[in-house]
């Protein structure tokens, strides 16, 4: 049961008790290593799991929070 209270912004009102988040694109497998600080900077984002060489993506959430008066 899923409820759009402000249809100009993507905000939803869930029937669920406090705030939750949905995972939409989860990172890739083995796309990025931990670096230790001695290593320098690290060497770009962490690419999503649909990520391409020729078209990057990146780890995706959507945040719900029930909002009532």
């Amino acid at each position: 049961n899923v409820e759009i209270i402000n249809k100009n912004f993507d905000w939803l009102c869930v029937s669920v008790d406090g705030p939750f988040l949905q995972i939409l694109e989860q990172p890739k497998q083995r796309g990025f290593r931990f670096r230790y600080g001695c290593e320098g900077p690290s060497h770009g984002g962490l690419p999503g799991a649909s990520s391409e060489k020729n078209r990057k993506t990146y780890p995706t959430v959507k945040f719900f929070l029930k909002v009532c008066c």
